[in-house]
């Protein structure tokens, strides 16, 4: 069989439309496309009905994806060997160029490779376009006052948010006894916070994100938790922040301060951050408080501890035992009334390092003591995030 070697000269040229041309070396563009068939020829209507899609949004920048054939993907890999070529641009590569001239023609708006208001997506493969619009992300922390608020929005089971019942076949419609119609166990400080900033927004809907929780009994004092609130598919990009941080504070349950947007990548940080939180415990013992019992509770400080999952967790939390650190634990009271300030790592249960929930929390308060201990009130006084707040004004 004959050697073939790989060279320009050895192999006829062949036709190729404008976008495959720049692909292949030494090829000039023709109306007629061997690699293609065409395919790409709608480039420009593909764009066009894609800056369609993004009407009625507010939008700066944008980027570009294509879907493409896997077929032509494997012609263009065949050519390339075919040819001995090595480093030569990707159809997808030629193809995001030209629409990405088109776009910018038309709409004077930025093209940005990453963090973009919207992604236009190409299929030539369903010959259909898609404009995802980017969430925005909301920043601040929160303050909560009340003592029967979520965090989280709690759907009720029973109506499944629908605050109704019924209305299948000859099923009466009628009120969830179970919620009282409001679709939601609890009122919640993402209900409280979201529902302001997804009409500024004019948002879709919104989604919370926040570095820990409280227990809906417990307050959250101090500078309050870090927290982000998405809000999905919005029509606007900007809100004035200090009417919309006016209009959320009007619920006396909530405080938060100034509101600022930030990147999604910030919002990951805000969510994988374990930070040292402050506590203050107001306990119930089922007996007298010695002077002997504050130096007991002292020696916490700095002790390492082992909790396995409460039982009132069990059934959302895998059973599993953590090992977590008392940084300092200071202790006053008299007859069967105690006041505890505990710094303690990350994930600490607090109400369980008190009551040592049957012995799962070793070792605990109520341990060390020899009697019952229960947390009748438990505030959230400092949460240790400082270098979330030096990142968040870079």
């Amino acid at each position: 069989m004959p050697s073939f070697e790989h060279s320009p000269s050895n192999i006829p040229s062949m036709g190729l439309c404008s976008i495959c041309a720049q692909t292949i070396k030494n090829e000039s563009a023709n109306a007629e496309c061997s690699l293609c068939s065409g395919l790409f020829g709608n480039l420009e209507t593909l764009s066009c009905m894609a800056i369609g899609k993004a009407e009625g949004y507010e939008w700066s920048t944008f980027s570009i994806g294509c879907i493409i054939p896997k077929k032509i993907l494997v012609a263009q890999e065949a050519l390339w060997l075919e040819r001995g070529l090595e480093n030569s641009r990707s159809i997808k590569n030629a193809i995001n160029g030209a629409a990405r001239e088109y776009i910018l023609s038309k709409t004077a708006k930025k093209y940005s490779s990453r963090a973009s208001d919207v992604l236009f997506l190409l299929d030539f493969e369903r010959n259909s376009v898609s404009a995802q619009i980017s969430p925005i992300f909301v920043f601040s922390h929160y303050k909560k006052y009340a003592r029967d608020i979520s965090q989280s929005i709690w759907h009720c089971k029973k109506c499944a948010g629908n605050g109704r019942l019924g209305g299948r076949g000859d099923e009466k419609i009628c009120i969830c006894e179970k919620c009282n119609g409001k679709g939601v166990m609890y009122e919640s400080v993402e209900g409280i916070i979201g529902a302001p900033i997804r009409r500024a927004f004019e948002g879709e809907e919104t989604a919370f994100h926040a570095s820990g929780r409280e227990d809906i009994d417990a307050v959250m004092r101090g500078s309050g938790r870090p927290f982000a609130i998405e809000v999905k598919n919005p029509r606007k990009r900007k809100a004035d922040m200090h009417a919309l941080q006016k209009e959320i504070n009007r619920d006396v349950r909530i405080r938060v301060p100034s509101l600022s947007t930030v990147s999604q990548h910030f919002v990951k940080v805000v969510c994988s951050s374990h930070f040292e939180k402050e506590y203050e415990a107001e306990v119930s013992l089922e007996r007298e408080i010695a002077k002997s019992d504050f130096k007991k509770i002292l020696s916490l400080s700095g002790k390492t501890i082992w909790q396995q999952t409460p039982t009132r967790v069990l059934h959302r939390r895998a059973d599993l035992q953590r090992k977590r650190k008392i940084i300092s634990i200071s202790a006053k009271g008299k007859g069967k009334k105690l006041t505890l300030r505990i710094r303690a790592q990350a994930g600490t249960y607090i109400k369980e390092l008190v009551s040592s929930d049957s012995g799962r929390t070793k070792p605990s308060i109520s341990g060390i003591l020899g009697c019952k201990a229960i947390v009748e009130k438990l505030d959230v006084v400092k949460i240790h995030d400082e270098f979330l707040r030096r990142v968040s004004k870079k």
